[in-house]
């Protein structure tokens, strides 16, 4: 009988309560067993059905960087045999880089679960060197072979990616660009080139080539062009800076059937599932820089390389000694406009013995293929009677040869000035006027309006009325709104810095917003971290093209909040893991709205 009536409570209480909360557990969980060095590896510690637990301390692990550590909760309810389970579960995601290949050794890592320690198990991850083989070259081309130290040069970094090909599946070069980690590439003095063809102010140069493999057969491969226009700064071998290209090279490709056109293959879309990082570097550049030779450079030379012509003129020209002349000196031809220094006057005995030089530089201006240096000058004496001929000497890379202009003299007439001697001003000092003024009335008067003094002293009473005062107190009020929405308005139209702040975040959501509607996981990825780090730039005032780590800098540096601060990183993060596309080619679901929060969180923050 006691059996029974047990019986019927456990079965009235499963009734009652169709999901039973099994006790806490912990689960380690990675994205790949096997990486490539510099992939990044997603491990994630899973908290089970736990009523508490302490946040994990992930350890530090030898030969890998390790980043992350958010937090994020699911429910999972299933069915079996008739009966609910649910499941609650707390997910804790690291990004483990590893920086050496060989094995990763990832520890038993405790955490504290309803009051008991528990253990992940301890698991290795093998990393091996991702071998680039033929598949990217990384190459400078140029169109001199040595130029001379201020001498502009025309060059191209080519990056030539070999075709993925399998046997029923081709990428064709829009595809293969795509496949480019740009964030994770270091581009050198190519940086700012890169960042306009990546959000499209520039369209890219491509062509199709082809060269030999390592076995000397001939390969098709795509050309990618970066052009830019050096002048260098230093002599040796052309620098460009350091330039690694990473690529996330396919190695599987799956086709998703459509489920309205799945007997017709053409409208199959192909999609990433497994990839490996390859990477190519630029040696060093084989164009020389040379400095101009000493032999036969003249005592006026100041660093000009190129063809240039120059005159001088001078306004006015009829002056005193020690008044402003303004001097102008005008160069144009074929060089670096912007290189080229003005000649030094204050060495040149003719002309600094005659006039009185400023000693600060001056800027020149660039106008219609012409620059201009206006400077003022004073004549020390009389005996001037024009400004000399003033030497502008250049290197020619042409003729290799050095050339000085002479521009033509400028006539001047200089006065000598009107001078006071000591005694006559003491004396001037020392005088009293002979004439005292006197005062004279030339006016009747002030005649009173009122006779009486009564009248005068008599209290006079005003009452305006309610309508009057509510008149006087709307115009200034009304004064005060117009102005403020002028101000707003010049502020939108001048001040750009105050205008790209006031509208990063609705430029942000709508790139998100797009970038969320792609079917290309790796796009939606570039085009979610494009938008945050385009939303911290405009929001800073920073230049554009922020890497990750310099926008993690611009909110540091304006003491944005760490926990805002945290949220973008760990996004940026997981982020940079998906580009890689390891083990889950699938966008996660939640990346997109997470990278929504990110800018509302940041849009709350007074920076």
């Amino acid at each position: 009988m006691v059996r029974q009536v047990t019986r019927i409570l456990v079965c009235g209480v499963c009734l009652a309560y169709p999901s039973l909360a099994v006790g806490g557990d912990l689960a380690l969980k990675l994205s790949t067993r096997e990486a490539y060095l510099g992939e990044p590896v997603t491990v994630q510690i899973q908290v089970l059905n736990a009523d508490a637990h302490d946040p994990p301390r992930f350890p530090e692990i030898a030969g890998a960087r390790v980043d992350g550590g958010r937090s994020g909760t699911s429910r999972n309810i299933s069915w079996i045999n008739g009966k609910q389970t649910e499941q609650f579960i707390v997910t804790y995601s690291y990004v483990v880089t590893p920086a050496k290949p060989g094995k990763l050794h990832i520890p038993a890592i405790p955490v504290r679960v309803d009051g008991e320690i528990l253990k992940t198990s301890p698991t290795t991850i093998l990393v091996s060197t991702s071998e680039t083989g033929d598949l990217l070259f990384v190459e400078l081309s140029a169109d001199l072979e040595s130029i001379y130290l201020g001498q502009a040069i025309d060059v191209a970094l080519e990056i030539w990616l070999r075709p993925y090909r399998s046997r029923n599946v081709r990428l064709d070069a829009e595809d293969m660009l795509g496949r480019i980690v740009f964030d994770g590439s270091k581009w050198g003095v190519f940086r700012d080139t890169v960042i306009r063809l990546r959000d499209g102010q520039m369209r890219w140069r491509y062509r199709q080539d082809t060269r030999q493999d390592q076995q000397g057969a001939e390969r098709a491969y795509d050309v990618f062009v970066i052009p830019l226009q050096l002048v260098p700064t230093r002599t040796g071998p052309l620098d460009v800076g350091e330039v690694s290209v990473v690529v996330s090279y396919p190695t599987r490709i799956e086709r998703e059937r459509d489920p309205f056109f799945s007997s017709f293959s053409a409208f199959n879309r192909r999609r990433v599932t497994e990839a490996r990082p390859v990477q190519a570097s630029l040696g060093e550049s084989t164009v020389l820089v040379k400095e101009p030779p000493a032999e036969g450079r003249p005592a006026s030379f100041n660093g000009a390389v190129g063809d240039y012509k120059f005159e001088v003129q001078a306004n006015p020209t009829n002056v005193r000694v020690r008044e402003p002349i303004e001097l102008v000196m005008t160069i144009t031809g074929q060089g670096v406009l912007e290189r080229v220094p003005p000649p030094p006057l204050a060495e040149l005995p003719t002309v600094a013995r005659e006039f009185k030089i400023p000693d600060e530089n001056v800027a020149g201006t660039i106008e219609s293929g012409r620059k201009r240096f206006a400077m003022t000058i004073s004549a020390r004496n009389a005996d001037v009677t024009e400004i000399p001929s003033i030497p502008f000497a250049f290197f020619d890379p042409k003729t290799e040869q050095y050339v000085t202009r002479w521009s033509d003299p400028v006539p001047l007439e200089v006065e000598a000035s009107d001078q006071v001697s000591v005694a006559q001003f003491a004396e001037a000092q020392q005088g009293t006027l002979s004439t005292p003024t006197q005062l004279t009335e030339t006016a009747v008067g002030i005649r009173a309006n009122y006779a009486d003094m009564n009248d005068v002293l008599a209290q006079q009473a005003f009452d305006p009325g309610w309508v009057s005062v509510t008149l006087l107190l709307m115009c200034p009020l009304l004064y005060a709104i117009g102005a403020l929405t002028q101000r707003h308005r010049d502020r939108l139209l001048h001040d750009r810095g105050f205008a790209r702040r006031r509208r990063a975040g609705a430029a942000a959501l709508a790139a998100i917003k797009a970038a969320s509607r792609g079917s290309d996981a790796s796009k939606t990825v570039s085009g979610l971290v494009n938008a945050v780090i385009v939303y911290i730039s405009d929001r800073c005032d920073a230049p554009s093209g922020l890497t990750r780590a310099e926008a993690i800098d611009q909110l540091n540096a304006r003491h944005v909040s760490a926990r805002r601060i945290e949220q973008a990183e760990e996004l940026l993060r997981r982020c940079e893991g998906q580009q890689y596309a390891g083990f889950n080619s699938e966008l996660p679901a939640d990346l997109t709205t997470q990278a929504r929060e990110v800018i509302h969180g940041l849009e709350r923050e007074r920076f």
